[in-house]
Order: C-alpha cells, then structure tokens, then sequence
C-alpha cells in the first residue's frame, strides 16, 4: 500500500524472527528497514502455531482518533533477509481495515479478515433463522398432527 507504516518480521536464515519497521512509498517496495512517522517501542514478533504476531507499541499524535492497518494475505517467500513483493490481487490491495481507537470497533474493507466476520455473521443469522422459524414450525405440525390423529379417531368410534 503506498504512503503506508508498517511494522515488518522475517524469519532470517539462522532461524531467528527479525521485527522493524519499514516506510512504503509505492507498491514496487522492498519493505527496506527505515524509520516509520510515529515513535515506537517494544518491537518484538514471535512463530507460533504456523501465526506470526508482531508487537510493539506506537506514539499516535494527540487526537488521534481512528487508524487504518493492513496485512498480507499471503506468503511470497524472502530473497535474502529481504521479503519479495505480494500478488497485486484484491486479497491483498484490499486487506485492510479501519481501527476506532475510541470504540475499540473496526470496520473492514479487507479481504481475509472481513471475509471470516461476514461468514460468522452469516451462520449466526441462518443459525437464528433456522431455530426461530423451524423450530417452530415443527411445532405448528406436530400439534396439527396430533389434532387431526385424535379428531379422525374420535370420528370412528362406532356407537
């Protein structure tokens, strides 16, 4: 993402996570170590159960209220200690989202992210659907049922 902050980690050859920051100022980037707009501290990233965190915390400037980040939806490999440049698709042009610093809330425009919140919400409205109408229909029947079994029994009693 042009004109972007990022905070980079890359396994280098010995094994070892190495974390820094990097400047963006077009997308042929090679993420080179720089230093980033906001004062940071902390920087530090760990591998675990094939995730890769990173942690570090940054100086916003007063009244600063909502931040965009962004992230990499997939693994291009490193030339070096260098990472090479990601596939230019939407999972990554678009894999981003917008923090309210304020609120704690977040709202997407990405694409890994936002795509597993939408089939959550997704299954949870079905999941309600589901058991609201179903359910209860399944219970509209079987009374009917039972009604209609007891009303042709009482109709064939002889007299």
């Amino acid at each position: 993402m042009p004109v972007a902050q990022t905070l980079v980690a890359i396994s280098q050859s010995s094994g070892a996570l190495k974390a820094y920051t990097s400047s963006i100022s077009d997308y042929g980037t090679t993420l080179a170590e720089g230093n980033i707009s906001y004062p940071i501290t902390g920087l530090t990233s760990t591998y675990q159960n094939n995730e890769l965190t990173i942690y570090a915390t940054l100086t916003l400037p007063s009244g600063t209220t909502s931040l965009v980040y962004l992230w990499q939806d997939a693994w291009s490999g490193v030339s070096g200690s260098t990472p090479q440049s990601y596939a230019m698709g939407n999972s990554n042009t678009q894999a981003k989202e917008t923090l309210d610093l304020v609120s704690g809330a977040s709202q997407g425009g990405g694409s890994s992210g936002n795509s597993v919140r939408r089939v959550r919400n997704t299954h949870g409205v079905l999941n309600a659907l589901s058991w609201g109408l179903l359910l209860l229909l399944g219970a509209i029947i079987a009374s009917w049922c039972c009604w209609m079994v007891n009303r042709s029994q009482t109709r064939q009693r002889p007299s």
